[in-house]
């Protein structure tokens, strides 16, 4: 990674929200509506989903309730060391 994107990933991460996204799909995969609690505008909240999603933070997997299946949001393993090294830092 240059030393750009990894500067790009830190800014990202330390803007409102942000973080508390991960931190709500470090727990568990999460629907778009699950998340809007967090961030209550629809915009904002798809913008910041698609940020992280930029930065390989998140991914989109397919969730299935019953015979329906939804658009599902999933912190990656890199999300979730950033996520580990930012909790670090601030203990």
């Amino acid at each position: 990674m240059e030393e750009k994107d990894k500067i790009d990933v830190l800014q990202i991460v330390l803007e409102a929200h942000s973080l508390s996204l991960l931190r709500a799909l470090n727990v568990k995969t999460c629907r778009f509506k699950d998340l809007q609690p967090l961030i209550n505008n629809d915009k904002t909240l798809s913008i910041k989903l698609k940020r992280l999603k930029k930065y390989r933070l998140l991914e989109i997997v397919p969730i299935s309730d019953d015979d329906r299946y939804f658009t599902g949001y999933k912190i990656t393993e890199r999300g979730k060391k950033l996520l580990k090294a930012i909790e670090d830092i601030k203990t």
